[in-house]
């Protein structure tokens, strides 16, 4: 009934987005996000922006749920730490 999406990127010109989670068939999503102009710098930095993401990844999480028409987007503070993306809140 879903779809585990391991990794999804997204690179903008000025910004990127790195993600994984569940989209459900009935389109349903939970996924936990980090995105922004940071999420560019790191990409670019090669090995060196993947360890300087391993580290702000659990910082500052975004927990994307709801559906797709009407999702709902939340910052979790240390949320990259703790909890996976699509357990149950």
């Amino acid at each position: 009934d879903h779809a585990y999406l391991s990794q999804a990127d997204i690179v903008g010109t000025w910004y990127a987005m790195r993600g994984s989670g569940l989209l459900y068939f009935d389109e349903r999503v939970k996924m936990n996000i980090n995105a922004g102009p940071m999420e560019k710098v790191q990409e670019s930095l090669g090995a060196i922006g993947s360890v300087f993401s391993t580290v702000t990844d659990g910082l500052l999480t975004y927990r994307v749920s709801g559906t797709l028409s009407q999702m709902q987007i939340r910052p979790i503070p240390l949320g990259g730490l703790f909890g996976s993306p699509g357990e149950e809140e």
